[in-house]
Parts: structure tokens; sequence; C-alpha cells
């Protein structure tokens, strides 16, 4: 049940992410920082993306967001992680829980579920579009497990803009380590 409950704050998230995200320096990167807290990895932005660590409820959230592309910019590419204690779950027992939520998105398009290894940790990537009144967007997210904690990569371009911001996606993904 909290891997369900993390879903729909995730998948909810993404829509919020992407309605917050505009040039107008509001959303994401003007949260607080979290307090003191160990979160045991590091990630290493893209040249010109902004790195922000938050705390919500209990989960960990770390936000890296493009930089604007002019005055005019209606969106901000972004890659989030959130970490949840999830005990001891398989990566296809918590991917089976998370399948409905991402059902339950809005106009949701599934384009592909593979299961890739980046730096020897084994992921589940979900390639998929939404898109709600006032965006749409391609979505990838890669779910992992280690050490009993659920870590959730998601990375949101504007739609169509997939291809263009992987290679940028895949270059702090493949930062990710453990310390």
């Amino acid at each position: 049940m909290r891997i369900v409950l993390l879903m729909v704050l995730l998948l909810t998230g993404v829509t919020t992410f992407l309605h917050a995200q505009k040039g107008s320096g509001t959303g994401a990167d003007s949260l607080p920082p979290p307090p003191p807290m160990t979160v045991g990895y590091t990630i290493t932005e893209a040249p010109g993306w902004k790195k922000t660590d938050t705390l919500i409820n209990s989960n960990y959230i770390t936000v890296l967001i493009s930089p604007e592309d002019s005055v005019n910019d209606k969106f901000r590419e972004n890659l989030n992680i959130i970490m949840e204690p999830c005990g001891d779950i398989s990566l296809v027992e918590y991917f089976e829980a998370a399948e409905t939520q991402f059902n339950k998105l809005p106009n949701f398009q599934l384009y592909g579920v593979s299961d890739t290894t980046i730096n020897g940790l084994s992921f589940k990537r979900v390639d998929y579009s939404i898109q709600n009144e006032q965006i749409a967007a391609d979505i990838t997210t890669y779910l992992m497990i280690h050490d009993e904690v659920a870590y959730i990569f998601t990375c949101s371009a504007l739609k169509g803009d997939r291809l263009r911001w992987k290679p940028v996606y895949e270059q702090m993904i493949t930062s990710f380590k453990f310390d």
C-alpha cells in the first residue's frame, strides 16, 4: 500500500512539476533546502543545470532542472529522484505495484518498458507520454531497489523532445553513485 501511495505522490508530482517549471523562477528550483541528512548517493548535474535537494514528508527528493532556453521558456526539462523505504521487495514486485498508477496519468500513452543496467545497478525503465490541459510531456522513469529503498528517477521533457534530452538524462543518471 505504501508503494501505491508513493506512486500516487510521484505521478501527481510529475504533473505538478510540469505546471510549476516555467522560466518565471518559480517551481522546484525555488524550494527551500532540506534539513541536513545523508542520502547515501551523489549525482552530478549537467552543465548549466541546477540541482536542489529537498525533503517532502519523509521522502528525500533530488531535483535537477535545465537552464532556461529563453525568456519565453514555457517548460524546464527536469530529472527528479525520489527515495522511498520499501522493505524486502523485488524490483518486479515494486514495478507491478506502480504499473496501475502509471495507467491513471492524464492521457497516458506507454511507449515501452525495459530492463537496463547502469553502473552495475538494475533498473526498470518506463517510457511514456502524458498530456493535461496545459502541457504534453514525454517522460522516462527509471525504477531501482537498493538496500530496501526504492529510487525513482523521472526524466521529463516536452512531447517530441525526448531524443534531444535523452543523452543529457543518461549522462546524469550514469553519474549516480552510492557513497
